[in-house]
C-alpha cells in the first residue's frame, strides 16, 4: 500500500515537473507575420518590454480563444487604458495572439489564407502574429498538449518564461496576468 502510494506521488510529481519544465527558461525562437505585414521574432524583437503570447495550434481551441479576444483587448489594449496610463507613457506590453496554422490551413491553401488574415480589424493588426511553420517542437518545449486550449506565456524583459495559463478566460486568470505584467513591467 505505502509502496503504491510512493508510485502514484512520483508519477503525480513528475507530470507536476513536466507541464512546467519550461517556466523560466527562454521562449523558443519563433517568427511570424502580423496582419500588418511586420515580421516579428520572438523573444528578439519582443526584448526591453513583457510579453504577453497566447498561442493556439487547432481550430478546437477557437471556443476557448475567442473568450480571451475582448477582455484582452479590452484590458491591454484599448487607448487610455487607466491601468497602464497613470504609470507609463506608453503600454509596457507586447501583446500577440499567435494562430500556429501549419496544422489547421494546408500549405496550398495558406496564400489565400494570409490574403483572409490581412483582412482583420484594423486595431488588431498588429498583435496578431501569424506562425507558419512546424509546430511539433513548440507543443514539445512549451507542454501544449490538449490541441483545444489556447496557451498563455508572459515573457519577461528578457524573453524568459514567467508565467503560463490555458484554457478559456476567467477573471481569477486575468487577475493573475494583470499582477505579473505590473510586476515584470517595473
Amino acid at each position: 500500500m505505502k509502496c503504491q502510494r510512493f508510485l502514484v506521488a512520483l508519477l503525480f510529481s513528475g507530470i507536476s515537473l513536466s507541464l512546467f519544465a519550461q517556466k523560466d527558461q527562454p521562449f523558443p525562437a519563433l517568427e511570424g507575420r502580423t496582419a500588418a505585414g511586420e515580421v516579428v521574432r520572438i523573444p528578439e524583437d519582443t526584448r526591453g518590454k513583457v510579453s504577453l503570447l497566447c498561442l493556439a495550434y487547432s481550430q478546437a481551441s477557437e471556443a476557448e480563444l475567442e473568450t480571451w479576444l475582448l477582455p484582452a483587448y479590452k484590458f491591454f489594449l484599448e487607448e487610455n487604458h487607466t491601468v497602464f496610463e497613470s504609470l507609463y507613457d506608453e503600454t509596457p506590453l507586447n501583446l500577440y495572439f499567435i494562430p500556429m496554422v501549419r496544422a489547421i490551413v494546408p500549405d496550398n491553401q495558406f496564400e489565400k489564407f494570409e490574403q483572409q488574415f490581412r483582412n482583420i480589424d484594423q486595431s488588431l493588426r498588429a498583435h496578431v502574429l501569424l506562425y507558419h511553420g512546424n509546430i511539433t517542437p513548440y507543443k514539445r518545449f512549451l507542454n501544449m498538449t490538449d490541441k483545444s486550449k489556447p496557451y498563455f506565456f508572459v515573457l519577461d524583459k528578457n524573453g524568459r518564461i514567467v508565467h503560463i495559463t490555458s484554457g478559456a478566460y476567467s477573471q481569477s486568470k486575468m487577475d493573475e496576468l494583470r499582477q505579473i505584467i505590473e510586476r515584470y513591467s517595473n
